[in-house]
């Protein structure tokens, strides 16, 4: 018989490391199958071909809802744990009319900006890619939506993903509060952070959402205003406020 050449301490450290690399591996998996999702939603700029005679123009320039969204997305990848995913969505047609009365490819810049990122973008051109990203895009089980965040234009009903792009004043692809049961409350953490960075969610919009989706939205009670460059929109209406239940004084 061949005696064994391998010491006892050195087979008690070959086990430990079997058992540090499998436990790592399930804590690998663990942090995988658990993963949240971040997600930016972001509308199309107004043409300035039916603003530029207005007293009260919209989107002097294209990137409002990109240049903010890229200060949120790079806010959501400092506080992601490791195996979350963050994603960003945006209406691809808006910066495709806007794109002739610009000096620049307005397309090729935005994803050079997600490139720049590290995220890749999820173009859409109409409502229902959105409901379904939302509801399917991931397993929900596994990847609820922790975080949401949509640039763009709004009303107190509707959240306006081409207005006045398509139509001088008017928008044709929406979401609007008639569709939120379309939204399944099983996409997001019962705790997700959400805002809608438009006109007047606050006096009508949020209610809506919170009986949809059974999670929060916060919104604006009045006008927000995006021409602060890549900070936040902030509330340009006097008195107005960030609120996740419309206040007793705009329920009328």
């Amino acid at each position: 018989m061949i005696p064994l050449a391998v010491s006892l301490p050195t087979l008690r450290n070959s086990t430990m490391s079997r058992f540090v690399a499998v436990m790592l591996c399930i804590v690998s998996m663990v942090i995988h199958l658990s993963a949240d999702e971040y997600l930016v939603i972001s509308g199309g700029p107004a043409l300035n071909k039916h603003e530029r005679d207005k007293q009260i123009r919209h989107d002097r320039y294209w990137g409002n809802f990109i240049q903010t969204a890229e200060t949120r997305l790079r806010e959501m990848q400092a506080k992601a744990k490791p195996g979350d995913i963050v994603t960003w969505m945006i209406y691809r047609t808006g910066y495709e009319r806007r794109n002739p009365e610009e000096e620049i490819n307005i397309i090729a810049d935005i994803e050079q900006r997600a490139a720049g990122l590290g995220i890749p973008i999820r173009w859409f051109r109409r409502t229902d890619e959105v409901i379904f990203y939302i509801n399917r895009g991931q397993d929900r089980s596994r990847h609820p939506i922790v975080q949401l965040d949509m640039f763009g234009h709004s009303n107190k009903a509707c959240f306006m993903f081409d207005y006045s792009n398509n139509i001088d004043g008017c928008s044709t692809v929406f979401l609007h509060t008639r569709d939120l049961p379309l939204i399944s409350p099983r996409a997001f953490r019962r705790d997700s952070l959400n805002t809608s960075w438009g006109c007047h969610p606050g006096e009508y919009w949020v209610d809506r959402w919170r009986q949809a989706t059974k999670t929060s939205m916060w919104g604006a009670v009045g006008k927000t205003d995006y021409s602060y460059g890549a900070m936040m929109p902030i509330i340009s209406t006097p008195g107005g406020r960030w609120v996740n239940q419309v206040p007793p004084e705009a329920r009328r």
